[in-house]
């Protein structure tokens, strides 16, 4: 009767366990399906806000410096180091992008090599380099112009613009926004990158959605980044905090003001991000300081090369050519340009290899001359080989 009794508590035991196991794991399974609604409701409110941010021109400052704690950099008690002028033109998939120096920090970058002016000029470390380039979406082409180097680079086969720092990355989202939320969402919903949805955060007195980033799929041994989101503007990021593979707080973003635009859709209006170094706190803020919500004209997507410009394709410098006269280069028909470019070119190198002489044939008796000093230098050989072994046998 005993034993029948244990067999049946045993039973039961494992009945219980089952159901238990079971019910954590449709939980768990549950609690899954929920966070990815919440990512997949974070990443539409974004994506909605952004696509509406087309067609807009916009100006915008940069500021550079150091302060002696994140508490004074989000307060703006800041040492400036430089300060940079943004101009970013936007229509559909064409951007003119520029970002500019001040006078006083936008220094000489070439002087003549060892200090004389005949051995050709050599790049030097400025604080400041100026930035400007066009994008073409639609025929995947960018142009990178140096105006200091006095150089162009035609690079194709871009499926985003290059810059890095406007009102919407906010310097922290990587060349084309590769490292914006919704695409962290989208690439954990496909396995490839890290993102897990941390709930609603009402400390800053509305609520803020929460999600956690990271580059790889794996969470362990690697940097994450925590967002907090407001849906209510468009899914903008209010603050980033940064923490390195051990946890510790590196650095953190925050978005102090949010400009509605007369379309609807929202764009940060002044955002700082500050980060811990060894000798203080590094400081950049972003400030929009002007927004027309209209396309911008086709002659506005356009830059003016100077005479003189080296251009080339693809970072083929090798190929490149010279430009006599100012140029007009147009977002809309960068394609052509490049065609033309590629014409130009290979003409130059064409011409290069016509007026480079041949290399001298050698005459029949050179090769006479050559031929005799080979056999006396095979017979000087023989001679001495023999003559050794005469001597030793």
């Amino acid at each position: 009767m005993n034993t029948l009794q244990n067999k049946t508590s045993v039973s039961t035991t494992l009945f219980v366990g089952v159901l238990c196991a079971l019910s954590h794991l449709s939980v768990q399974q549950t609690s899954l399906a929920a966070s990815e609604r919440d990512l997949e409701v974070i990443r539409e409110v974004y994506e909605d806000n952004r696509e509406r941010l087309n067609s807009f021109s916009c100006r915008f400052v940069v500021t550079d410096g150091a302060a002696e704690s994140m508490e004074d950099a989000m307060k703006g008690n800041i040492r400036v180091s430089q300060q940079r002028q943004g101009l970013w033109l936007v229509h559909n998939n064409k951007t003119r992008y520029e970002l500019n120096c001040a006078t006083a920090t936008n220094l000489s970058l070439l002087r003549p090599a060892n200090g004389t002016a005949t051995s050709g000029p050599v790049a030097t470390g400025v604080p400041c380099a100026p930035a400007v380039s066009l994008f073409n979406g639609d025929q995947k082409i960018s142009a990178n112009v140096s105006q200091t180097m006095q150089v162009v680079n035609l690079a194709t086969n871009r499926s985003t613009p290059g810059q890095l720092i406007t009102p919407i990355s906010l310097g922290i989202m990587n060349q084309g926004e590769s490292d914006s939320p919704a695409e962290f969402i989208a690439g954990a919903l496909q396995g490839m990158r890290h993102c897990r949805y941390l709930g609603v955060d009402t400390s800053q007195g509305h609520p803020l959605e929460m999600i956690e980033t990271g580059p790889h799929a794996e969470k362990s041994a690697q940097s994450l980044r925590i967002w907090y989101l407001d849906l209510a503007q468009g899914g903008l990021p209010k603050l980033v905090v940064f923490r390195d593979a051990n946890g510790e707080i590196q650095g953190e973003t925050r978005v102090l003001a949010v400009r509605q635009v007369p379309n609807g859709a929202f764009i940060c209006e002044k955002a700082v991000t500050a980060w811990n170094r060894q000798n203080g706190v590094s400081v950049q803020s972003i400030e929009l300081t002007e927004f027309i919500d209209s396309p911008p004209n086709d002659a506005d997507l356009s830059i003016t090369l100077s005479p003189e410009m080296k251009i080339g394709v693809d970072e083929e410098m090798k190929s490149f050519f010279r430009i006599s006269e100012s140029e007009l280069m147009r977002a809309s028909d960068l394609g052509d340009f490049v065609a033309r470019a590629r014409i130009r070119a290979e003409a130059r190198m064409k011409e290069i290899e016509r007026m480079t002489p041949p290399p001298q044939r050698l005459r029949w008796y050179r090769w006479l001359i050559i031929l005799a000093a080979a056999i006396g230098v095979i017979s000087f050989s023989t001679f001495i080989i023999r003559r050794e072994y005469l001597r030793r046998t």
